[in-house]
């Protein structure tokens, strides 16, 4: 089945705000985790031998799927939206991508809810990489044209997928690299947002082959 590689997402987490904070998250609770395990002491009494058991949960993630038909062309706007105007997700989506290539990282932030723009200010602060980040856009934008392609509506969310093209980009695959975009209605308007988590089956599986020609697929996650 077909995953967002790892290094996509490393590659893209410019484009996706989302990303960075995510990663930070995990560094931070695999420390939190190790730490616990290295406070904690096994029982000293005498145990029976493991008996290994097993239950099965079945859960229904409900979503629907259109293309962009033909793919919309992301044009770069001279200046941010209006707040007040930011009616349509496509705007949002429009502006984001703008606001990367314009290297405006305040433009940028605006595009997202009050949740988001707190931690990727807090985290990029901390890190000293506001910059970093910019140069980031400009490596991966350069060259580089962008599409919307997908309009997946999954619960209270929306994702909109875009597609970078490039000839002459050696960060992009000849094939083009599809990214999800995930808003919902904050503020009054539509926003990105982090509040889809990144392990949920349909950001991960947006993009499988097997949704081309199936209505479901199935996954299976063992937790050991």
């Amino acid at each position: 089945m077909t995953r967002i590689e790892w290094k996509n997402i490393t590659l893209t987490g410019s484009i996706i705000a989302i990303l960075f904070w995510i990663f930070l998250s995990l560094e931070m609770a695999m420390a939190a985790s190790t730490s616990e395990d290295e406070k904690f002491t096994w029982p000293s009494f005498a145990r029976s031998t493991p008996l290994k058991k097993e239950f099965t949960a079945v859960k229904h993630y409900n979503f629907t799927i259109r293309n962009f038909s033909p793919a919309v062309v992301v044009e770069q706007l001279a200046e941010p939206i209006l707040f007040e105007e930011l009616l349509f997700p496509e705007q949002v989506v429009r502006s984001h991508i703008s606001a990367m290539r314009a290297g405006d990282y305040d433009w940028w932030l605006s595009t997202m809810d009050e949740q988001l723009r707190e931690m990727m200010k807090t985290a990029d602060i901390e890190k000293d990489f506001v910059e970093k980040r910019k140069a980031q856009w400009v490596a991966l934008l350069q060259d580089t044209n962008v599409t919307m392609e997908q309009w997946i509506e999954t619960g209270r969310y929306l994702i909109i997928t875009v597609r970078l093209h490039s000839e002459d980009n050696p960060q992009i695959p000849k094939e083009g690299l599809e990214i999800p975009i995930v808003m919902s209605v904050r503020e009054g308007t539509w926003l990105v947002t982090a509040r889809l988590k990144i392990d949920d089956p349909v950001y991960q599986n947006f993009n499988s082959p097997e949704l081309v020609e199936k209505d479901s697929i199935v996954i299976e996650r063992t937790i050991r």
